[in-house]
C-alpha cells in the first residue's frame, strides 16, 4: 500500500455555506510524507485532528491566526480515493459548498487521476475493538484489514428518520464512493432553516445546495439516493476520519454521528490504535543522536532526546526517548520501584519542541526557555522498558515566544501531554570575552587567592 497523490492540479469556486462569501480551491500534488495540508493566507494548516478549532455544524481547522471551515466534503473524497498528499491553497475562509455534496470533488480527483509514489502509506489499525459512546451516540470498532463502514441515523421526532447505510471505502472503490456517498448533498430540517439564519449561519445556503427535510415525508427536492440524508452522514464521518491522517483498517459502525463527535471519537481512536506504536516499530530515523547534538545544547544527563522520527521546522516534530533502568534519576525515584520523574518528562517533552523551533534557520544557536506549561496532566506512569514517543505541534509563535501542544505516548497510549510557552533567547557568548580583558587590564584586581600580600610583605620573607 503506497502512497498516493493527485496527477495534476483543479480549482473548484462558489460560495460558502455559512459565511455567503464567494471563495475558491485550488488542490494541487504534493510531495510524499507532506499529508493533506491547506494553506490560508499564507499559513500551512496541517488536515490533522490536533489542528481541529470548531465542530459547529461543520468541521474548522486553525493554526496561526488562519482558519478554514466546511473542510469535510473535500477532504472525504480525497481520503476515498486515496489521496495522501496534496496542497490545498484556499482563497476564503470557508471551502466552496458548490452543490452541497462531495460530487464535484469526486469528479474532479478522478479528472487528474490518483498516481502512486513508492513509498508506503501510514496505516491504522486496531489490535483490539473499541466502542465510544455520549449522548445517544456511539461508535464500535472491530479490527479489519480495511474500511467498513456503517451508519445509522435516528431522529426522535421523525419515525421515518431512522436510516442506515454501509459501504467498504478503501482506494480500489474509488468509483463505489463517487457513485454512491459523494452525491448526498447536506440536509437540515425545515424547523432547523430559521435558527441556522438567526445564529448567523447558512448565509449562502439555497434549495441549490442543501436538501430541506419537512417530516414526515416532505423534501425540497427528489432524493438523489435512497435515505439521502444518511448517506450524507456517512460522507461526513469519512472527511472527520480523514484528519487522522492514515489509511483506515477497521470495521466501525457509528449511531447518529455528528463533526463533534466523529473528531472526538478519531481522538480516542488515535490513541487506542497501533499507528504510534507502527511508527516506533519502524524505527524510521530522520535524526540520530549526533545530530540532535548538533542542535541541542543540552548534554548528559540532560540530553533527553535519542532520535527524530518526524520533523517539518517550526510546525511538528515527533521524537523518541528510549527509558533504560541506567538513567541516573532511577537510583532515586524510586530504589523500590523505578518511576520517570513527571519533570523529566516534561523536560524531554521541552526538548522535542525546541528541536522543531532550532530546525529553523533564523533560529539556529539560541536557547528556548520554558516560559509556562497549561493543562499538564500525567496519565500513566513511564518505567524502565518503556519507548516515549512524544509529538509537538505549534500552535502559534509570535515574536520569541512560542505555544506549543504537547502529547507523549508509550505503546501507543497517552502518558503526558500539556499545553508549552516558551522563549527563545540567544546565549550570552561575550562572558570568555569580559574575563580575558579583565586578565590583560593593567588595572583590574588580581585574580590571586593571596591579593593581600604585597611587594613589602613578601621582602619580610626568608
Amino acid at each position: 500500500m503506497e502512497q498516493q497523490t493527485l496527477g495534476g492540479s483543479f480549482t473548484l469556486a462558489g460560495v460558502g455555506i455559512h459565511t455567503g462569501v464567494h471563495g475558491r480551491v485550488t488542490v494541487s500534488p504534493a510531495a510524499v510524507d507532506t499529508g493533506r495540508v491547506f494553506v490560508v493566507d499564507g499559513v500551512t494548516i496541517p488536515a490533522r485532528i490536533e489542528f481541529v478549532t470548531d465542530t459547529s455544524r461543520c468541521t474548522r481547522l486553525g493554526r496561526a491566526g488562519a482558519s478554514v471551515s466546511t473542510v469535510e466534503h473535500l477532504l472525504s473524497a480525497l481520503h476515498a480515493f486515496g489521496v495522501d498528499n496534496a496542497r490545498i491553497t484556499v482563497e476564503g475562509a470557508e471551502i466552496p459548498i458548490l452543490d452541497g455534496s462531495a460530487a464535484p470533488f469526486a469528479a474532479a480527483v478522478q479528472s487528474v487521476e490518483v498516481r502512486g509514489q513508492g513509498t508506503p502509506a501510514q496505516a491504522l489499525h486496531l489490535t483490539d475493538p473499541l466502542e465510544w459512546t455520549e449522548r445517544g451516540t456511539r461508535f464500535t470498532a472491530q479490527p479489519a484489514a480495511s474500511l467498513h463502514l456503517r451508519v445509522r441515523t435516528e431522529f426522535e421526532e421523525w419515525a421515518s428518520g431512522t436510516a442506515e447505510t454501509q459501504a467498504e471505502v478503501t482506494p480500489a472503490t474509488g468509483e463505489r464512493y463517487a457513485q454512491g456517498i459523494a452525491p448526498a448533498r447536506t440536509f437540515a430540517f425545515q424547523r432547523e432553516v430559521e435558527m441556522l439564519i438567526q445564529a448567523g449561519l447558512a448565509k449562502g445556503g439555497s434549495l441549490d445546495n442543501a436538501l430541506i427535510i419537512t417530516p414526515p415525508d416532505g423534501y425540497s427536492s427528489p432524493l438523489r439516493l435512497p435515505e439521502e440524508w444518511c448517506a450524507h452522514k456517512m460522507l461526513d464521518l469519512i472527511g472527520d476520519l480523514a484528519l487522522l491522517d492514515a489509511r483506515l483498517n477497521m470495521r466501525l459502525f457509528a449511531l447518529r454521528p455528528g463533526h463533534r463527535a466523529n473528531v472526538a471519537f478519531a481522538t480516542a481512536l488515535r490513541a487506542k490504535s497501533q499507528l504510534r506504536r507502527d511508527q516506533e516499530n519502524r524505527m524510521d530515523c530522520l535524526l540520530d543522536i549526533e545530530e540532535i547534538r548538533a542542535l541541542l545544547p543540552h548534554r548528559y544527563p540532560m540530553l533527553l532526546v535519542d532520535r527524530v522520527l518526524e520533523l517539518t521546522p517550526g510546525q511538528r516534530v515527533v521524537g523518541l526517548k528510549n527509558v533504560t533502568i541506567n538513567e541516573p534519576f532511577f537510583q532515586g525515584h524510586f530504589p523500590a520501584q523505578a518511576i520517570m520523574p513527571g519533570v523529566l518528562i516534561v523536560e524531554a517533552m521541552a526538548q522535542v519542541a525546541g528541536l522543531m523551533i532550532l530546525a529553523l534557520p533564523e533560529q539556529q544557536g539560541q536557547l528556548a526557555y520554558l516560559a509556562a506549561l497549561d493543562n499538564v496532566k500525567f496519565r500513566k506512569p513511564v518505567v524502565p522498558g518503556d519507548t516515549l514517543i512524544i509529538e509537538a505541534n505549534l500552535i502559534k509563535i509570535r515574536g520569541t515566544i512560542g505555544k506549543v501542544k504537547m502529547v507523549s505516548r508509550v505503546a501507543g497510549s497517552i502518558v503526558a501531554e500539556c499545553i508549552m510557552t516558551f522563549a527563545m533567547k540567544r546565549p550570552d557568548t561575550s562572558s570568555a570575552d569580559k574575563v580575558l580583558a579583565k586578565l590583560n587590564d593593567p588595572n583590574a584586581a588580581p585574580f590571586s587567592s593571596d591579593a593581600n600580600l604585597t611587594d613589602e610583605g613578601d621582602s619580610n620573607r626568608v
